[in-house]
């Protein structure tokens, strides 16, 4: 898909929820930063990005993706969602 659409931040998301979840998490972080960049307002990129940072102990980054998500529109799922992950305790 990459190939067809190297300028699209859905995909890149999905690349780097994909990666996270196949325990490579240095490539996931890395499109999923690519996401952010090439859509600062995709929301899922930034709940993706502030999720896979803090599973690899980034908590800091992490937590600054999470507030980004909900300052981008904290009604969506999205924003919930990262309202949510910011009270859970790590």
């Amino acid at each position: 898909m990459l190939a067809l659409a190297p300028d699209n931040a859905a995909i890149y998301n999905d690349l780097g929820l994909s990666l996270h979840y196949n325990g490579k998490t240095v490539e996931a972080i890395a499109a999923l930063k690519k996401a952010t960049t090439l859509d600062p307002e995709l929301q899922r990129a930034w709940l993706s990005y502030g999720f896979v940072l803090r599973s690899a102990g980034r908590e800091k980054e992490g937590r600054a993706a999470l507030e980004k998500t909900i300052k981008l529109n904290p009604a969506t799922a999205q924003g919930i969602e990262a309202k949510s992950m910011l009270q859970r305790p790590r």
